[in-house]
């Protein structure tokens, strides 16, 4: 552990080597020096190489170098199939921490340094590029990068932590809600407890975990409804769609795996009546969804099971707004099949305009639904009280 290894060094003294020690000090002299020059861009770089001279010319025995923990591979590895019985946790675990470390560190220096001509950074590029200087070394520094200090880099890694302590984005975070919170403490004591690739491990699950739970809890449904000076109000989702009803519904949040669990627990169930299953009651209910240009297999599954569930009340499902790369995607790829009993409105270029034709649509079912159980409109019913936009 960590901490333990830490509090092992501070009583007992005795045991640290004086070599090591002055050549990993002096990396961060340089670098601390150097962060506030023009050549800051190369701190880590001379601190790396400075000291490993020294070490070098001087013969200083007992500083270990990075060729002591093993030989580093030359070249590109010819690609072949690994041997299943060479993996382990501790190996997989290690090796996604390390990557994840790696893309991290790197797009956070990406955004942290703007691109000379003004402008944005690109994750994808700055990724690409890592891979490329990896190449590069491997190819033709890896014979040099064994020759380099530990103690250089345990420098490295030492200013790099203590530059990410940042007191006023900790408490940001910690303020930010639960979620945060839970994740940077889990971390934090991981990090402490556990071996650094473990940790890193240990905290990007957390994250991941985290940020499902977050997607489920920020979904929110809304009614959408002109009020009576037609202007465009959010209202109250029904907890049950009474016959008839046209009721539009517009989403808040995530619509992947876990807001779409969520969405599926909180869509209103058609109001079960007293004159059989058969009846037909026709609610319908028009699922707005402008502005998504993705949706998952588990949003159509959900959205195929809650058209089931209207059909047998004699109802409808509309989604309105849809992306009409979505649509096509959707018939490319055979899943509007899921969606047979659903009725699709494609995105227009005026905002609100095919949720419109649904509910002319939805209205013009209500009056079926009606007429086919010879039910005569009810008083006060006004058709004018369910709209979107």
């Amino acid at each position: 552990m960590a901490i333990q290894k830490a509090w092992y060094v501070v009583t007992h003294p005795s045991g640290i080597d004086l070599p090591t020690s002055l050549c990993g000090a002096a990396a961060l002299v340089f670098m601390v020096l150097l962060a506030r020059t023009r050549i800051d861009t190369f701190s880590s770089l001379v601190a790396l190489l400075v000291p490993t001279v020294a070490v070098w010319l001087t013969g200083a025995a007992g500083v270990a170098l990075v060729k002591d923990n093993g030989s580093l591979p030359h070249g590109i590895p010819a690609p072949g199939v690994p041997d299943p019985g060479t993996f382990s946790l501790p190996l997989v675990v290690g090796a996604a921490s390390v990557a994840a470390i790696v893309l991290v560190q790197g797009a956070g220096v990406a955004e942290a340094r703007p691109n000379p001509d003004g402008s944005r950074s690109s994750t994808r590029g700055d990724f690409t590029a890592q891979g490329v200087w990896m190449i590069a070394i491997l190819l033709v520094f890896s014979e040099l990068v064994g020759e380099v200090a530990m103690a250089t880099l345990a420098a490295v890694l030492i200013y790099a932590g203590w530059g990410t302590i940042k007191p006023r984005e900790i408490w940001s975070v910690a303020n930010a809600g639960p979620i945060p919170a839970i994740a940077m403490t889990a971390t934090f004591l991981a990090v402490l407890l556990l071996p650094v690739a473990t940790a890193v491990g240990v905290g990007v699950v957390a994250s991941l975990i985290m940020q499902l739970n977050q997607e489920s809890l920020d979904l929110r449904l809304v009614r959408l409804r002109l009020d009576a000076e037609d202007r465009l109000v959010e209202d109250v989702v029904p907890t049950e769609l009474k016959p008839y009803d046209v009721v539009v519904i517009d989403v808040y949040g995530s619509l992947f795996f876990a807001g779409t669990h969520t969405l599926q627990r909180r869509l209103p169930p058609p109001l079960l009546t007293d004159r059989g299953p058969d009846a037909a009651s026709g609610p319908v209910v028009i699922l707005r969804l402008r502005g998504r240009t993705t949706l998952g297999a588990t949003f159509l599954k959900v959205v195929g099971d809650y058209a089931h569930q209207l059909a047998a009340a004699g109802g409808e499902l509309y989604l309105s707004g849809v992306d009409h790369r979505l649509v096509r995607r959707w018939d490319e790829d055979g899943l509007s099949e899921t969606l047979g009993n659903v009725r699709i409105f494609e995105a227009m270029p005026v905002i609100g305009a095919s949720t419109r034709v649904a509910i002319t649509l939805g209205r013009t079912h209500r009056v079926s639904a009606r007429s086919s159980s010879q039910s005569s409109v009810r008083d006060g019913d006004d058709l004018d009280d369910t709209d979107t936009q």
